[in-house]
This record gives structure tokens, C-alpha cells and sequence, in this order.
């Protein structure tokens, strides 16, 4: 389970930015961010 938050850059008069976005996701629980740095652990290991 992970939390979503979306970052919007710009202003509306702001052409360049007005479509750059960052969407960010965060471990909801316990069991996803123990799978996650697991996850990071062994790519870490492989590298």
C-alpha cells in the first residue's frame, strides 16, 4: 500500500512549467516499507 502526493510547478501564466508535475509515492504500512528497503538491500547487494 503506498500514499501518492502530486507536486505542480508553475503558475498558469507559466508556460514552460505549466505541465511539469512529481508524483512522489511513501509506504501506507509497515509491510510495504520493510518490502521496500528489503528491495533496496538486495539491488544494493547487485550492484
Amino acid at each position: 500500500s503506498f500514499i501518492s502526493t502530486i507536486t505542480v510547478f508553475g503558475t498558469p501564466l507559466d508556460v514552460t512549467l505549466s505541465e511539469l508535475a512529481i508524483e512522489s509515492f511513501f509506504p501506507a504500512d509497515e509491510q510495504t516499507r520493510s518490502a521496500l528497503v528489503r528491495l533496496a538491500k538486495e539491488r544494493a547487494q547487485s550492484s
